[in-house]
């Protein structure tokens, strides 16, 4: 029987309402895993050392928003080169300041201005590393 285009079926609608109905109910290992680029065994570890608290129903994780947004700056820290424990401590500053977006982003920005930091000495020594490498391979010529 042929629909008519008032009643046929909208994939793009389905998608909305799914979408919405995990971001009522939080997001599976599954789909967290697939929209994040992580590995269970990664989700679970996060879990263990708390960066992230999934709920637990009926034996499986259910991740919510909150979560979602900690995965996203785990990704982002270690990416730009923070160690868990720092991002751990970032998210512990984060949770224990108002939480007014102003705060947040003075934590991210002192956060990532001594990550820059960090990886300017760090450019540093591999340039020196490397000035002294060269040197002493012109000596063996």
């Amino acid at each position: 029987m042929m629909h008519s285009s008032s009643d046929a079926f909208d994939l793009d609608d389905l998608l909305v309402d799914v979408q919405a109905a995990h971001n009522l109910h939080g997001f599976p290992i599954r789909v967290i895993a697939e929209q994040m680029g992580l590995t269970y065994r990664a989700l679970r570890y996060y879990e263990s050392i708390g960066l992230i608290a999934p709920r637990h129903e009926k034996g499986q994780r259910v991740f919510s928003a909150l979560d979602r947004e900690k995965l996203e700056l785990i990704i982002w820290g270690k990416r730009v080169g923070f160690s868990l424990a720092e991002i751990q401590a970032l998210i512990t500053d984060m949770r224990d300041t108002s939480g007014s977006i102003a705060s947040v982003q003075r934590l991210r920005k002192l956060a990532i201005d001594q990550q820059v930091e960090r990886l300017n000495a760090k450019r540093d020594e591999i340039v020196g590393a490397i000035e002294e490498l060269k040197q002493v391979l012109s000596t063996m010529r």
